[in-house]
């Protein structure tokens, strides 16, 4: 989906971001919710041209390697 139809986030602003998945040449296109500060879930980007909504198991568990204190 485009800009046009749904409201994105700023950066560092609660709410919906697309983001990119950076951890293998796939590129998955992921749709990542924040609430409070902190990652509420991870969902594949349907509207992504080149994953077209899929997703793995690496880019799903972004927000724990996020949020891991290490």
């Amino acid at each position: 989906m485009t800009e046009n139809t749904r409201q994105l986030a700023a950066v560092g602003e609660d709410g919906l971001h697309l983001y990119t998945c950076p951890l293998c040449e796939a590129m998955f296109g992921l749709e990542i919710r924040v609430e409070d500060g902190h990652v509420a879930g991870i969902r594949p980007n349907r509207d992504d041209t080149w994953s077209r909504g899929h997703i793995c198991p690496k880019g799903a568990s972004l927000g724990a390697l996020h949020e891991d204190p290490d």
